[in-house]
């Protein structure tokens, strides 16, 4: 699509100044946009786990890059010089902080860019009356911060030889070996089960070798862009700042200063009488849609056990999944102090063959001591119970039923994407399986659709928060307190249990009802800002946020507890009996709202927070989709006991259609 930008409300020209003779003007600028879908991009999703996301690619427009034209005039003999700057709209903070309009130093995190090599400044106008032809490429790490360099993704592609050797190399080390010894003793995991989870850590924490810039560690964000075009005099170029001229370079102060906060805030017509601004504030909008049909992959460095990964083309672990599959397995960790016991009884819940009365007869017939001991576990069968159905052109996520109560287990499953975001609309199309039966007698699991870190290595950190967070899972008051962590997660938990809070938590009564009866299930929506105080009004026990006129009632459990949630009440047979269901997270850095609705353009708010009442991640994540086995005590009040959930007789299958980002 060609897009003619002249003189309108499409953009914002800023004149400095228009009376001096060497002022230059900046008219027609045209663009070359490839082909567009109701103003939208899609973005090119071939290869980017491994390279990261380009807009555009080969393709979609002829050069693989967005095309820009645009005339330049001035005064004859004099040098001018050009240069042309992008940034996400959507996702950024106001480049100012205050009415001083002094910089806001969170705008350092916006996603802008340049020319693909940002040691390239401003280049010069060849001829005054001159047609200007350039082009720009939205890429990945646009600033080359060394940061997000690394080893080549490809080369971090490793078989079950390759783990078998670092276990080797492990058994070798004496002191190594008896730290592993020590640890599976604590985590009561057998030595060859520990010293197979060090290796796999060993590998997939390795940083040595060649590094290059692993663009992918920073992709791009979706939304909106805006393009910045600037033209000056050789003079007035000698007073820009080189951390404006080069946007891979630090201001004095050590910070990263957006181009946008200088041209649209700093300049004016005595300062730079020169100097010619021209942006579009609506340059080109991008969207990126998963390929649930692309395979999944199955990656051993991720899987807590000593099975071998299938090596089949739909699902597992070659070099093709691994360099272009969107999608992956998820396993759940191998946590053995976390007990899963159950009455021994298989039966199935969702047929309506488990009803109220049973369940309360189990409760008075069954001891702890008649429970099958088990723990929350993962699937001993990679691949097989997650797959694409060809045919409802989905995947398939499988919760196994049981025929025999020896082996019988409740087995958590799910899959995850394998393409890193920060910020969006990300949007899942689902049929999650119910959750309740005829009775309203619960089945055990939890339906989860959920965002969580990329990468648990540096470059992946939070912003530094001030006051500090808390490592994951430190449950004590007094906990240290670490300025960076890794860790971000951001949930919807569908789940039966109650929309109130323990009655303890109230200051005066409440109408309570007994939850067991009722059709309904709970929209668990939580942020984990792992205690950083950093907002305006840090909480905990119940407290209340509004978003359009909606109140919400948020929970943390007490001062130190991790994570802030709210609940909502839906109804089972609305979410689940239908075809599918849409689920959202609007994630920005302000806010994040959770929205749920029988098609996309029919979501309804369940869920909303803010920057002022928790820390907001700024990290990239990936989605997670998932139908887990969660223990009661999670969600107190409790409605029913996991221990007496039979385990299920047949298999309990969700399905995804497709997951998107805007």
């Amino acid at each position: 699509m060609i897009k003619l930008i002249r003189f309108s409300a499409l953009f914002i020209l800023i004149a400095l100044f228009a009376s001096c003779s060497n002022s230059p003007e900046i008219l027609n600028v045209k663009y070359n946009l490839g082909e567009l879908s109701n103003g939208v991009i899609q973005a090119d999703l071939s290869g980017v786990v491994t390279n990261g996301i380009e807009i555009p690619t080969e393709r979609q427009t002829a050069s693989g890059n967005f095309d820009i034209s645009f005339e330049v005039k001035g005064s004859k003999g004099q040098n001018y010089f050009y240069k042309i700057y992008y940034q996400n709209e959507s996702y950024k903070f106001p480049e100012i902080a205050d009415t001083a309009q002094n910089y806001n130093a969170f705008a350092d995190e916006n996603f802008y860019g340049s020319w693909n090599d940002p040691s390239i400044g401003f280049k010069k106008v060849p001829a005054i009356d001159f047609t200007i032809n350039e082009s720009i490429k939205i890429i990945g790490n646009p600033r080359d911060e060394k940061k997000y360099y690394g080893i080549p993704f490809q080369k971090t592609y490793y078989s079950e030889e390759d783990i078998q050797a670092v276990g080797k190399n492990i058994r070798e080390t004496q002191d190594w070996f008896a730290a592993i010894v020590s640890k599976a003793e604590k985590n009561k995991l057998s030595i060859e089960e520990q010293l197979l989870f060090d290796a796999k850590w060993v590998l997939k924490n390795e940083t040595r070798g060649e590094h290059e810039n692993n663009r992918w560690k920073r992709n791009p964000r979706m939304g909106t862009y805006s393009l910045m075009v600037v033209v000056t005099t050789e003079e007035e170029l000698a007073k820009i700042p080189k951390h404006i001229q080069f946007i891979n370079e630090l201001s004095d102060s050590g910070i990263f200063v957006s181009p946008y906060y200088f041209f649209k805030y700093k300049i004016n017509p005595d300062s730079f009488p020169d100097t010619k601004v021209f942006i579009d504030s609506s340059f080109v909008r991008v969207q990126a849609s998963m390929d649930v049909a692309g395979g999944i992959c199955a990656n051993p460095l991720e899987y807590p056990s000593s099975e071998k990964m299938p090596d089949e083309k739909a699902c597992g672990w070659n070099k093709d999944l691994f360099n272009n599959a969107h999608f992956g397995q998820f396993f759940s960790s191998l946590n053995k102090n976390f007990h899963l016991n159950t009455i021994p009884l298989i039966q199935d819940v969702n047929d309506s063959s488990y009803t109220k009365d049973e369940y309360d007869s189990a409760i008075k017939k069954y001891s702890e001591k008649q429970f099958k001991k088990d723990y929350i576990r993962s699937t001993e069968n990679p691949c097989k119970y997650v797959r694409y159905n060809e045919n409802k052109k989905a995947i398939e996520i499988v919760n196994p039923g049981n025929d025999k109560l020896a082996d019988a287990h409740k087995v958590n499953m799910g899959i995850k994407t394998r393409i890193g975001f920060t910020y969006g609309k990300i949007t899942a199309k689902i049929k999650f399986p119910e959750l309740i039966n005829k009775h309203n007698v619960w089945n055990g699991l939890t339906n989860a659709f959920w965002l969580i870190y990329q990468d648990e290595q540096e470059w992946n950190n939070r912003r530094v928060c001030k006051t500090g967070y808390s490592k994951k899972g430190e449950t004590i008051n007094d906990a240290p307190r670490i300025s960076q962590t890794n860790y971000s997660e951001i949930d919807f938990e569908i789940v039966k249990t109650s929309p109130k809070w323990p009655i303890g938590y109230y200051k005066g009564r409440i109408n309570e009802k007994d939850e067991s009866q009722s059709d309904d299930i709970i929209v668990g929506c939580t942020n984990w800002d792992l205690t950083c105080k950093d907002c305006k009004t840090y909480t905990w026990g119940i407290d209340t946020v509004e978003y359009e006129n909606k109140t919400f009632e948020t929970m943390r459990w007490d001062s130190h507890y991790q994570a802030l949630t709210t609940r909502t009440a839906a109804k089972d047979n609305d979410l689940f009996k239908s075809p599918y269901y849409y689920y959202q997270f609007e994630w920005t850095p302000n806010h994040i709202i959770w929205r749920i609705g029988p098609e996309k353009d029919k979501l309804s708010v369940v869920g909303y927070m803010n920057s002022d009442i928790t820390s907001i991640p700024n990290n990239q994540m990936i989605a997670v989709i998932t139908q887990e086995y969660h223990l009661s005590e999670w969600w107190p009040p409790i409605t029913f006991k996991q221990e007496f959930i039979p385990f299920p007789k047949n298999d309990i299958i969700g399905e995804v259609y497709e997951l998107t980002i805007e």
